[in-house]
């Protein structure tokens, strides 16, 4: 437990007083009773006099913020601020573990020295006979590091002995006079040895990729460099060569003979400020050789980014926010340097923010000359820009808001308006622009009871050098008059301006002027009655003069709306301009009251008050038409019904026909119900009729029901008057197991209900048994399809089936048994005999599977398969099979690995000379797999491809090396 013994108190006290350091200090001495603070006077040699304080316990232990002492006798001397442990002790900061003999902590300068040292850091282990740290730094004396320190080995697979190493953690560790050893045996000596220590893409990279007839060869070196606290970078050599893979002999590491070469390579640099953040590439790459013997020109990349960490201007004292960016990639806008520069500060309640963005275009007789972020709204070059904007965002003068105030002065080049006339003559055109912009408010402001007025004015004015204008000015004012409960009446005029010319395409918006007045009245004189219009006026639209004038009066009176069992409702929409009085909209809704019994009767009825000509046929058409729908409903029996009449109807094409003055008439009886979530079973009879030819056109059957968990539904529509079933359809889910469905088979025959069966027609029919998950997708699904065709003659019989096939997908999640684990994708297409396929076949296949046999044995990989069936000859004219990456690999030994890997066509028919069945020419390899290191040796068996790999401690790839070389397996079709 923590003691709170007083000594220990005092010593926290006196420490924090002294300034000795400035965090929190907490001891803990592990509930030893025997653990305690002593405070000694020496006299040093010199005379000066100094106190200790002493703490003993087994063990202490000693935090300061996220540094940790543990030790069993620990001494602070709070005059020179060192803590001293005597004895074995340990030092654990976030980026190491220091442990060794009588440790020396300067607490100010973060330092430490100690004799027969262990650091730990993550990436490497490395013991000392003395060591010294200070911060970001360790140097240590007499040293040995090893990769293999962590596996647990008896003797190391390979490690170094120094002099001297400098242990950068998280970054590099350097050795110098270095001894290499290898299983215990010193093998060779090295002046300096530099182990990389940071993430992956900051180690170290060697690549190399051999060349050959139509590719150029190319060794790659990447080596990352610190400069200082506060840069680092990549500095990268890049040398390529053309080579002739059919002159020389004997081994060629390029592949072939060099027969030009080219230097190229740059620098990735980062730097951090006090204030931001900046980062330098360069990158050069040389002029190839073309094969009609002209030379390319080299290309550069080149970019300058620093951006301060301030966001958005008021950076204040400490300058302006800077964001600048120099880029020039020839690879994506050859010759052409692009910059942007952002300048943002604020000071005496003005916002400056200043660009200028461009580019330089190194070859102007080139035919690129257009930056990378050309685009509509983006100018092609911007000398200068200034926008000045207060930092307040809103100033109030009495009843006014001044919102969005900014002045912005600019001076551009770009596209010219292909609308303007006097700039559409020119390709580009440049010029200076001044930006005004505001927002002003009228806060609703009350002239007498009842009376509140209110508006908004959004001002954008631009105005050019050439004399030209464009002007964005939207503007509202409103009036409004409450009577005390009773209603509203307001009056809102809206003027909406888009007017002016701009030189600039950047700059280009839609033109549009529109100005109207409307009008709203509101009345609720009582809880039952409510009224609504609105009417506008249009003094003109820029746009759409036909719509200038008065727009249709709106207007709708509401009753009954405070009742829960009536709604009722009369709209009109009046065009004054045209004089149609339009139509009245009747709608009445009764409810019953209570829950039980439901019972709802709507009614609507549309009125056409002047028939006009329709719009499209120019015919007078009468909307004038009647509609009701009613429902009735126990809980256990429910009846709806629903029609119409038309007054007026179009008169048919055929003079036989009769005029369709009436809707279709349907109806439907629901006993028990159809929500699946509910026990009680449910059926619903549907019935519609057309009233017009008095006969019947359909008649459908739903049904739901539920036994224990599992759920039954079927559903069937009977096409009338000509007969047979339109659809129908049949399903039962075990949830949690399995669902079967099947669609267009005949539940109930049309002549079973004394309906006409209807003539034959072509009709798919499918099964489908599939996976039902409570969450999450489907593991399984089978599905089987056919179709009946009329018109196929099925062995004599009229009538047959064609296009039957069975599919079978499978997803199936990882298995465990044991210590071995499976896992299988499928997925097969089976086509199956019918009255059009004369046989059975698999049309398509394709499994994925990945099997792990106890640690010794894997494979892995996706296998596929395609048939081909040609109806010429009735057989299957070509398979398929398909190996994509089919690996499989043994454990021979705990560390040793022997596999191959499997990526072929396999033409199973023999059709296809350039793809002979059965050719396994795999990639056989080999892995040494050691706990810090690993070796790989591979062989394309039918490239001759060798490929050697060597991967250390925290990296990922390693070396690799590639070779051709011409042990090439004969395959069945080579000669």
């Amino acid at each position: 437990m923590r003691q709170a013994l007083a000594p220990l108190v005092l010593f926290l006290l006196l420490l924090q007083v002294t300034g000795a350091v400035a965090e929190r200090i907490e001891i803990d001495t592990a509930g030893d009773p025997d653990s305690r603070l002593e405070i000694r006077n020496l006299t040093l040699p010199g005379g000066a006099e100094v106190q200790l304080y002493v703490i003993q316990g087994n063990p202490v232990e000693v935090t300061i913020g996220e540094r940790q002492l543990i030790a069993e006798h620990i001494e602070v001397d709070l005059t020179h601020r060192l803590v001293r442990i005597v004895g074995f002790g340990t030092f654990i900061t976030p980026d190491q573990t220091v442990q060794g003999l009588d440790l020396v902590i300067e607490l100010e300068q973060e330092s430490l020295t100690g004799r027969d040292v262990l650091i730990v850091t993550e990436a490497i282990d490395v013991t000392g006979v003395e060591a010294t740290r200070m911060p970001g730094q360790i140097d240590v004396v007499s040293g040995a590091f090893s990769p293999c320190s962590r596996c647990g080995q008896g003797v190391e697979d390979f490690g170094f002995r120094a002099e001297r190493i400098e242990l950068y953690p998280g970054d590099r560790l350097v050795a110098f006079a270095v001894v290499v050893l290898v299983r215990g045996v010193s093998v060779l000596e090295l002046p300096v040895l530099v182990v990389p220590l940071a993430r992956p893409d900051r180690q170290p990279r060697l690549s190399i990729s051999q060349g050959s007839a139509g590719e150029r060869a190319e060794v790659a070196l990447d080596w990352p460099y610190v400069a200082g606290a506060d840069a680092f970078g990549t500095f990268s050599v890049r040398y390529y060569a053309d080579v002739d893979p059919v002159a020389g002999g004997g081994f060629q590491p390029l592949g072939g003979r060099v027969t030009q070469s080219y230097l190229g390579g740059g620098v990735a640099h980062v730097f951090y400020t006090e204030r931001g953040q900046g980062e330098f590439d360069l990158f050069y790459r040389p002029g190839f050789l073309t094969a009609g013997g002209d030379r390319e020109r080299p290309q550069f990349t080149v970019m300058l980014a620093y951006a301060t960490e301030d966001e958005g201007p008021g950076a204040g004292a400490d300058g302006p926010a800077v964001d600048l960016e120099i880029v020039r990639d020839d690879a994506r806008r050859d010759r052409l340097l692009e910059y942007r520069l952002e300048l943002a500060d604020g000071g005496e309640g003005i916002e400056a923010t200043f660009l200028s963005q461009g580019f330089v275009d190194a070859d102007p007789d080139d035919a690129v000359d257009t930056p990378s972020y050309d685009d509509r709204a983006t100018p092609r070059r911007t000398p200068v820009r200034l926008v000045l904007e207060p930092e307040e965002e809103r100033f109030t003068i009495g009843p006014l808001v001044l919102r969005r105030l900014a002045l912005d002065l600019g001076v551009f080049e770009d596209a010219s308006n292909p609308t303007n006339r006097s700039a559409a003559g020119q390709a580009y055109i440049d010029g200076g622009r001044l930006l005004e912009r505001h927002s002003l408010e009228l806060t609703p402001m009350a002239l007498w009871s009842g009376m509140e007025v209110r508006g908004h004015t959004n001002f954008v004015g631009h105005y050019y050098t050439t004399g030209e204008r464009q002007i964005d000015w939207d503007m509202q004012a409103s009036a409004t008059q409450r009577f005390a409960g009773v209603g509203s009446f307001g009056i809102v005029f809206n003027r909406d301006v888009n007017e002016g010319e701009t030189p600039f395409r950047f700059d280009q918006i839609p033109l549009r002027t529109r100005t109207d007045l409307r009008a709203e009245l509101r009345l609720e004189p009582f809880p039952w009655l409510a009224f609504e219009a609105r009417e506008t006026y249009v003094f003109r639209d820029s746009r759409r003069p036909e719509l200038e004038g008065f727009l249709p009066l709106e207007s709708e009176l509401r009753l009954f709306g405070n009742l829960a069992w009536l709604d009722a409702s009369v709209s009109n929409s009046y065009d004054i301009a045209e004089g149609d009085p339009g139509n009245l909209d009747f709608e009445v809704t009764l409810r019953s009251p209570e829950p039980s019994p439901r019972a709802s009767l709507e009614i609507s009825h549309l009125e056409d008050l002047a028939v006009r000509p329709d719009r499209l046929t120019g015919e007078p058409t009468d909307e004038s038409t009647t509609r009701l729908s009613l429902s009735y409903g126990l809980p256990a029996l429910r009846i709806d019904a629903a029609g119409g009449y038309r007054y007026r109807p179009v008169e048919p094409d055929d003079p036989d026909d009769p005029l369709e003055h009436w809707l279709p008439f349907e109806a439907g009886l629901t006993i028990g119900t159809l929500e699946q979530e509910d026990p009680l079973p449910g059926l619903r009879v549907g019935y519609e009729r057309n009233l017009n030819r008095r006969r019947v056109e359909a008649l459908s059957l739903e049904a739901r029901a539920r036994i224990g968990e599992l759920e039954l539904a079927a559903d069937q529509r009977f096409d009338l008057p000509a007969g047979g079933t339109a659809r129908s359809s049949v399903a039962a889910t075990y949830p949690g197991i399995a669902r079967i469905e099947a669609t267009n088979l005949t539940l109930l025959r049309p002549q079973w209900l004394g309906l006409p069966a209807g003539e034959p027609r072509a009709t798919p029919y499918t099964v489908t048994l599939r996976d039902a998950p409570l969450t999450g997708r489907e593991a399984w699904q089978l599905r089987y399809v056919t179709r009946y065709d009329p018109a196929l003659d099925g062995g004599g019989e009229p009538g047959g089936f064609r296009d039957t096939g069975l599919e079978a997908r499978v997803l199936l999640e990882d298995e465990h048994l044991g210590g071995s684990r499976f896992s299988v994708d499928l997925f097969a297409d089976l086509q199956l005999h019918d009255d059009r396929q004369p046989i059975s076949y698999l049309r398509r296949a394709s499994i994925e599977f990945a099997a792990d046999i106890e640690g010794l044995v894997g494979v892995q990989g996706a296998l596929g398969y395609r048939g081909i069936f040609n109806n010429s000859t009735g057989q299957v004219s070509r398979a398929e099979l398909r190996l994509d990456e089919v690996a499989i690999t043994v454990r021979a030994l705990d560390e040793l690995y022997l596999g191959a890997l499997f990526d072929d066509v396999w033409d199973l028919t023999g059709g296809t000379a350039a793809q002979p069945a059965f050719d396994l020419r795999p990639e056989l390899f080999v892995v040494w797999d050691r706990c810090c290191w690993a070796l790989m040796g591979g062989w394309n068996t039918e490239t001759g491809q060798l490929r050697l790999s060597l991967t250390a401690p925290g990296s990922s790839q390693g070396l690799t090396q590639v070779i051709d070389s011409p042990l090439v397996l004969p395959g069945r079709g080579t000669p």
